[in-house]
């Protein structure tokens, strides 16, 4: 009698072990690729579960396919004849993004039509506003590490980007 038993639980925990070892496995019964206008995607068929977790500076998605974007940006449009000085620093920054404007926007100013974005890599406004004087300090103290995007604006069209890393 004890021996059955040593034998069923042998076998069961053999079972359990089993199951393991094929939980990070897929058995797929098909997929495929598919092209169009859009872009290409591939796909695969019998996948039970997919989720997909989303935080601030990015996501996670199981499964057995992982999506990824390949791209490259080679360069931001500038205004013609825009020849206004703009300096950003320290860049890298840690704390505090410092903006000097130029002599060039003194009415700018006055008239309260010079302001900035702060624009995180999802392309989401962080920050917003207006300057009214020539030399600014912007808080990077709440923001994580990462890539942002500074665009000051002046006039009615005219601006110009900058590529901020935050550590």
């Amino acid at each position: 009698m004890k021996h059955k038993k040593l034998k069923l639980c042998v076998a069961f925990l053999f079972a359990i072990g089993q199951l393991t070892a094929f939980s990070q496995k897929s058995i797929n019964s098909g997929g495929g690729n598919g092209n169009g206008t859009g872009g290409t995607t591939s796909f695969s068929i019998g996948q039970m579960s997919y989720h997909t977790w989303s935080a601030g500076n990015g996501s996670l998605a199981e499964g057995v396919q992982q999506p990824f974007e390949i791209s490259q940006i080679t360069g931001l449009i500038e205004p013609e004849n825009v020849n206004i000085s703009i300096s950003t620093f320290p860049n890298p920054t840690s704390d505090f993004l410092e903006i000097n404007l130029g002599p060039q926007l003194e009415t700018s100013l006055l008239e309260g039509t010079v302001s900035y974005q702060l624009i995180d890599i999802q392309g989401r406004i962080i920050i917003k506003e207006t300057l009214n004087v020539r030399q600014s300090k912007i808080s990077m103290l709440e923001c994580p590490s990462g890539i942002y995007f500074l665009k000051i604006t002046y006039g009615s069209k005219a601006e110009k980007t900058f590529k901020i890393i935050k550590r």
